[in-house]
Formats: C-alpha cells, structure tokens, sequence
C-alpha cells in the first residue's frame, strides 16, 4: 500500500500537469500574437515587402541579379 504523501505527491504532479496543458497554449498564443501581431500590422501600414515580390500582376517573382564572371581569382576570394 503507497504511503499517504506517495499519493499527495502522485495527485500534484497530474494537477501539474493538467495546468501545463490548459495555460501553455495561452501562453504561446500570446507570445505569437504579441511578435507577429505587430509586425504583421507595420508591414501593411508602411506598405514593405519584406519577401521582396513583385507587385501583384507582375510578370514573375524571380529577381534577376547580376552577371558575375568565372574566374580563378573570383574562385580565390569568394566572400
């Protein structure tokens, strides 16, 4: 038979648990809505693209870049 505290200490750790379930959604939910809320709201008011696409209607999202030449001395100093 369990000693009385091995089944206080048994219902605490489900009470435990069972809060863990319910408040850490919350809590995460919160955290989601408090860093992409406002971030989602800046980037519409100040009209930025972060993604850097083409306005819709374009004629593709690709991005053209620059023509680099292939060389030894270019292989040397990459970065």
């Amino acid at each position: 038979m369990k000693s009385f505290f091995v089944r206080i200490y048994e219902y605490w750790l489900a009470f435990g648990h069972a809060i863990g379930v319910v408040v850490t959604p919350v809590q995460l939910l919160i955290v989601y809505a408090g860093v992409f809320g406002p971030a989602r709201l800046y980037t519409v008011v100040a009209h930025k693209d972060v993604m850097g696409r083409n306005p819709a209607g374009g004629p593709s999202y690709w991005n053209l870049h620059a023509e680099r030449t292939s060389s030894l001395e270019d292989a040397r100093h990459q970065f």
